[in-house]
This record gives structure tokens, C-alpha cells and sequence, in this order.
């Protein structure tokens, strides 16, 4: 499982502060740091929600950067 939805939502400020600053459900948020057998997303941010969540991020002073939602390659 991905670790990128994970990183996200730390640095928004915790799954709470996530949902709030783009208007969805704690649940769905949650969905993210789930794995997809489960109903979630493995770890993933959906496609849907990342320029959402760039925008409000941006006007809570938040600092994200697209490099934040993939996978870290080593």
C-alpha cells in the first residue's frame, strides 16, 4: 500500500482538517489510508480531490506541490 494519502493528510493537518478544508466527509478521507480490498484507495489521493485539495491547501497556508501525491520512488 502507498503512503502518499498518508503524507497528504499530515500535512493538511490531520484527516479531520482534511476533510474540512475541501468540504467532504472524515470518512472519505479516511477511504484514502485504506487498502482498496477494504473499500479504500490504498493509500492514494483520488484524482478528483488533488487540485481541490492544492487550492485549499494553498488558501489555508498550507504548503503541498503535486510531487506530493506520488509515490515516492527510491
Amino acid at each position: 500500500m502507498h503512503l502518499v494519502a498518508q503524507r497528504v493528510i499530515n500535512k493538511c493537518g490531520g484527516i479531520r482538517n482534511t476533510a474540512y478544508i475541501i468540504g467532504i466527509s472524515v470518512q472519505s478521507v479516511y477511504k484514502w489510508t485504506i487498502p482498496r480490498s477494504k473499500g479504500g484507495t490504498n493509500g492514494l489521493v483520488p484524482q478528483k480531490r488533488q487540485i481541490e485539495l492544492m487550492v485549499a491547501a494553498k488558501n489555508h497556508g498550507i504548503q503541498l506541490t503535486h510531487e506530493d501525491f506520488f509515490p515516492k520512488l527510491d
